[in-house]
């Protein structure tokens, strides 16, 4: 009940109690509030007051605690470089402060000090050793560097440890593949499988990478897959229509685009491939309408204003021979 402590604190000022706990009190209410310009001076008048100095009380209030609700004040107001120092001051007094890590570990990566977020996030991972999300987060920042061997460890790490799953599978196998290691990929594409056959995701994602290499019939197996577990699953129809419109049935891809747009009729690449899927079959009318759908959900959709030019020249074309 952050609005009430605040009331008790705010009682206590009129009164002229000054004690650097109240004044810490005030900075977390405020906090919590979502009102952290005005809990800096709270805070500020924490350490005024108690650092220093003898007093009955939690002299963290005063100290570290102070400074990490600095910290975070700053880091809501979008002040990283304020917040990254007096997340550090915390350490130097509480090096283990699971907080102060975490915290350092998010505001170093916008500050472009990538360094100093890896060694939070593996203080973190050495702190706590049986949570995942820091390991997940090593691997996210190994994949930014493009440092993507150290990347597929990290995972590997949570798979090894119990922490299997499709999604980070998928992940794994995405990196494999991007490493140009497709049998590995693959290995790890099907797992995700089969940690949940069920899964539209596990068989989309194996639908995809079977499609990157060439092996299209596998590909839209997979699609149909995903489409018998899970009809209004969108994506499935797409990536099977970008599959059929690539080797050239493209009756067939506007057929199964159509559908997909059923499922989704917002996606506006969904609208530019049926556009495209018409041109090439001279139905230049039904071109122009999907493109001209496309283009009233993004308006600077500069291929599908392109390509809608060129059908209506070939119209034009058609109905003056």
């Amino acid at each position: 009940k952050p609005d009430e402590g605040l009331k008790v604190v705010e009682s206590a000022e009129r009164l002229g109690i000054r004690y650097p706990q109240l004044s810490f009190c005030k900075g977390n209410a405020l906090l919590m509030l979502d009102r952290p310009k005005e809990a800096i001076p709270a805070f500020e008048e924490a350490i005024k007051f108690g650092r220093g100095v003898a007093w009955t009380g939690d002299a963290g209030t005063s100290g570290y605690k102070a400074d990490f609700g600095l910290a975070s004040a700053y880091l809501a107001l979008g002040n990283h470089a304020k917040a990254a120092e007096y997340a550090e001051l915390v350490l130097k007094d509480r090096p283990e402060n699971l907080a102060s890590h975490d915290l350092l570990a998010n505001v170093c990566v916008p500050l472009g000090k990538l360094d100093k977020a890896e060694h939070h996030l593996r203080e973190l991972r050495r702190l706590v050793p049986e949570d995942p999300g820091p390991v997940v987060r090593l691997g996210e920042l190994y994949e930014r560097q493009g440092r993507l061997i150290e990347a597929l460890a990290e995972y590997d790490v949570l798979a090894q440890g119990g922490q299997e799953t499709v999604t980070l599978r998928v992940k794994m196998g995405s990196l494999a593949d991007t490493l140009g290691d497709a049998g590995t990929a693959e290995t790890f594409y099907n797992r995700a499988v089969e940690i949940k056959n069920d899964s539209p995701d596990a068989h989309d994602a194996l639908g995809m990478f079977l499609a990157g290499h060439g092996r299209l019939e596998e590909a839209l197996g997979q699609f149909a897959r995903v489409m018998e577990i899970d009809p209004a699953y969108a994506n499935a129809y797409f990536n099977a229509g970008d599959l059929l419109y690539a080797s050239g049935n493209h009756q067939q891809a506007a057929d199964i685009y159509q559908i997909g747009l059923e499922r989704d009729p917002n996606h506006v690449t969904g609208f530019f491939a049926l556009g495209n899927c018409y041109y090439q079959l001279g139905v230049f009318e039904a071109a122009i309408l999907a493109y001209k759908q496309a283009l009233f959900i993004r308006p600077d959709y500069a291929e599908a204003r392109n390509n809608l030019a060129l059908a209506e020249e070939m119209l034009q074309e058609r109905q003056a021979a």
